[in-house]
Formats: C-alpha cells, structure tokens, sequence
C-alpha cells in the first residue's frame, strides 16, 4: 500500500533527536495543552480530523487514497501528536511535531506501521499559519529533495508536497485534513 498520500515520503533516517521507541513513548503520554509552546498555536486545536489525500507520479493523474481518521493531541504542552489506522496496518501511524526554540525551526518525526521512521525541518510563516517541511537526508540517501507546504487555519490543515530526484519532480500528494472535534 502506498502512504504517500498521507505523509511526508520518509527517505530519510531519524538524523537528530527522537527514535522510534521515543515516538512511541510521547503517543502514550496522556493530552495536555498546560504551558502549549507558543509556536504550537499554528495548528488548529483540533483532537481529530478526517483526512482525504490525492497522490502519484508527476506524469500521471493523481489518485485518490482511502479517508482516514487521525486522532490528535498535545503532550506535555510541547509535542503534537497525530495517530492514524492506515488501511490493512496492525499498528498505527504517529507522527509527533515540536518547535525548537535554539533553531527557530519546526521539528517533524512520522512513524510509519512497519517501524520505519524518517524526520523533516520546517520553517514558518506565522502569520500565514504555513510550515514549509523539508526531509532530513543522511548519508548515502538517494538524490532526492521532498518539499512539503503545510498551511493550517482553525478548522483544517491541507498540504501539498513534491518529491524532485535529479531536479526532477517525480511523485506529488494534495491532501486536506478537515477538523471534526
């Protein structure tokens, strides 16, 4: 199955901070939004959303994935955490989301059902409530470039990303994610 349509394609390693155990210790935390990062405003208040994704090769028209419910919320007042069941997955999607004072720069990890785990850097226009994301590389990663554009208002979150190999847009994803509580 492919999860294009859902996240960030992960072709890269974790390169600084969380590991994949970690991710998974912040999703069991419990939600607070007691002492919210301020940065962390960007996003709406949302604690679930529903989620429709378009996604394909750059020459082909894009496909339409399956609807998904993710679950959000906020732990520790300092992560975003985002859960989803994945068609076919025994194990959920999570994705966890931070802002790093020292760097000005938005920090996303997304774990997929199978373990793999890959990271991206983002920066911000707050006024826009836009995060542009690009995908942490590490040594001996393919020549590829992922660009994600992330804008949020109070009701949804919609994205859209490119993945370029040798210059090259080769594979793209539309999606929106429509609050529902």
């Amino acid at each position: 199955m492919k999860l294009h349509f859902f996240v960030i394609p992960l072709i890269a390693t974790n390169l600084y901070g969380l590991d994949a155990d970690e991710v998974r210790k912040i999703a069991s935390e419990p939600h607070s939004r007691e002492k919210l990062v301020p940065e962390l405003k960007i996003y709406p208040g949302a604690r679930e959303y529903k989620i429709t994704a378009q996604s394909g090769k750059s020459a082909e028209e894009l496909q339409v994935g399956p609807e998904i419910i993710a679950k959000e919320k906020t732990v520790r007042g300092r992560y975003i955490v985002s859960t989803a069941m994945l068609p076919g997955a025994e194990k959920p999607l999570i994705m966890v989301v931070t802002f790093q004072k020292e760097t000005e720069t938005f920090k996303k990890w997304v774990l997929l059902p199978d373990g793999i785990l890959g990271s991206s850097t983002g920066i911000a226009d707050f006024d826009n409530r836009t995060i542009a994301w690009t995908a942490d590389k590490a040594d001996g990663d393919p020549p590829t470039t992922v660009l994600v554009i992330e804008t949020h208002s109070d009701d949804k979150s919609t994205w859209k990303d490119t993945t370029l190999q040798d210059g090259k847009v080769i594979a793209m994803s539309r999606g929106v994610a429509v609050k529902t509580k």
